[in-house]
């Protein structure tokens, strides 16, 4: 329950693509193309796998006592949750599944929206973009969309971001955690914010300039 609370913003942002684009929550990786088509994943574990718009990687466990799955990746890097490894596919690879999560994994070149402590998090996939959607919570009223691209830059990357629509940014701040990279600080309008335990907390902007190691 606390991982689709705080999924939230991701979801909504699905639902509403949904309404406009028609496009599903919930897809079968078959529509990834590369060797997973149905037939290759039938009768095996990786049927069992889908993805949860773009940026998600589902890998349900369903057999009795298993402390581990064998998940299919489609093409491109895919990073097990919360870490800062990569995984790179297509191939099968062997993830442990622990009684309190499945395995689930980001797709490289992702802006995950998330809700946590209360405030809006933005975790960062280098190469990446995405975007969120949010209204007043009955789809009719005030709304507004945002969107954010990372680009490489000189010693670290930059986060652009855009907002659109007649709803106010509702969160007083907004923090950052970047993965595959250890994030020193982040310079907002000529100002150095620390990080600290992963992420950074700062003020909404319009370009941020990330610092990481190395």
């Amino acid at each position: 329950m606390a991982l689709r609370e705080s999924l939230l913003p991701y979801l909504y942002t699905l639902a509403h693509r949904a309404s406009r684009e028609g496009k599903p929550l919930l897809r079968p990786l078959c529509l990834e193309g590369g060797p997973y088509t149905a037939a290759s994943l039938e009768g095996e574990q990786g049927e069992e796998a889908f993805l949860l718009g773009e940026a998600l990687l589902v890998a349900p466990v369903l057999e009795e006592g298993a402390r581990a799955k064998e998940v299919p990746l489609p093409p491109g890097g895919w990073y097990p949750w919360g870490e800062d490894r990569a995984l790179w596919g297509p191939t099968w690879a062997r993830l442990p599944a622990p009684l309190d999560r499945i395995p689930l994994l980001v797709r490289a070149g992702t802006v995950l929206p998330l809700l946590e402590e209360g405030t809006l998090a933005l975790h960062l996939y280098p190469g990446a973009e995405g975007h969120l959607y949010w209204d007043e919570g009955d789809g009719e009223r005030a709304e507004r969309r945002d969107h954010f691209h990372l680009l490489p830059a000189k010693g670290g990357f930059r986060l652009l971001w855009q907002g659109e629509g007649d709803l106010p940014w509702p969160w007083a701040r907004v923090r950052l955690r970047l993965f595959g990279k250890r994030l020193l600080r982040a310079h907002v309008e000529g100002k150095a914010h620390a990080a600290e335990q992963g992420g950074v907390l700062l003020p909404s902007f319009h370009e941020a300039l990330l610092e990481v190691e190395g």
